[in-house]
């Protein structure tokens, strides 16, 4: 009798035990429930476009002299969000426009679109400092990361 009431106390000892420690690791996951990444859009690239083409001056684009449509800010995220998550909130915090053709796929910043700059124009973005081979809405960002979204004429811009 006395070994069948150990084997049925064993258990939940055991169970006690790993509650404690989910319980640890669950208080840990809790702590970094939020991260904070550095976050700039610049359209430094546009701005150069206009002042050296005959076309940029027709646009009248209005950018920022700055260079900056968003200047680096940080920006609290849940952890697990994207560089499109982001991206939108930058933009909701700042007040500035965003459009997109899907979460992959940014068509417009600030009312800079693709295209406004020549047929090669777009938007594109860097994590610290390297272009991922990932869709914005893909790329899961890390506490601390630096994102810069940034405005390209042609294939030589960066």
């Amino acid at each position: 009798n006395s070994n069948s009431q150990n084997a049925t106390q064993n258990p939940a000892r055991e169970t006690a035990a790993e509650n404690t420690a989910g319980a640890a690791e669950k208080k840990e996951t809790t702590q970094k429930q939020k991260i904070t990444v550095t976050f700039s859009v610049t359209c430094k690239n546009a701005l150069a476009y206009e002042k050296t083409t005959q076309k940029g001056h027709e646009l009248h684009l209005n950018l920022p002299q700055s260079g900056y449509i968003i200047g680096q800010t940080e920006i609290t995220l849940k952890n697990g969000q994207t560089v499109f998550d982001a991206l939108e909130a930058a933009c909701d915090k700042n007040g500035v426009s965003l459009r997109y053709q899907s979460k992959s796929y940014i068509t417009e910043i600030g009312g800079l679109a693709e295209k406004d700059c020549g047929g090669a124009s777009g938007w594109m973005y860097r994590v610290n400092g390297t272009n991922p081979r990932k869709a914005a809405s893909k790329y899961v960002l890390k506490d601390g990361d630096t994102v810069e979204w940034y405005y390209v004429t042609s294939a030589s811009d960066n």
